[in-house]
């Protein structure tokens, strides 16, 4: 296809506004989903805790994981901040839209309250990433930063 119809294309349907609001309405049903199951009163408050701390202790850990294997001093091997940045977000991001049609394929049939339960780890962890993402964001952008003056002032 031609670049300029393929340009053409995309700016005429906004597939990214498009995708955007495919998640939002996913997002929005299983956040519907689990406040009509009750999922979150069932689960108990200690609980809940505890499952915060170990989806951030999860996302936390893979994306420095990722960093660290990103950055590794062997020439080769070593990607630059930029790309280091899009490794992170690409590995340790997961959205609603994985998740949930697996829960939906295996327990769909089930009873729908169990869906909703097994849907509140996902929906803390999209909560969590978006957040964490954010915090990620600013110190990231200033490491990018400090590596482009670097790179300008070698050359």
């Amino acid at each position: 296809m031609d670049k300029k119809k393929v340009t053409y294309i995309r700016e005429k349907f906004y597939f990214s506004d498009l995708n955007s609001l495919a998640l939002l309405i996913l997002v929005w049903a299983v956040f519907s989903n689990a406040f009509a199951t009750g999922a979150f009163e069932t689960i108990h408050k200690k609980d809940l805790l505890i499952l915060i701390f170990i989806n951030a202790g999860i996302y936390l850990f893979f994306s420095l994981l990722i960093i660290i294997l990103s950055r590794l001093p062997i020439p080769y091997w070593q990607f630059s901040e930029k790309d280091t940045v899009a490794i992170m977000f690409c590995g340790a991001t997961k959205t609603l839209a994985m998740g949930i049609p697996l829960i939906n394929a295996l327990y769909g049939n089930s009873n729908k309250d169990l869906s909703g339960i097994l849907s509140l780890p996902l929906i803390i962890y999209h909560v969590e990433q978006l957040i964490i993402g954010a915090i990620f964001v600013i110190l990231l952008k200033n490491w990018v930063k400090k590596g482009i003056k670097k790179q300008n002032i070698k050359l």
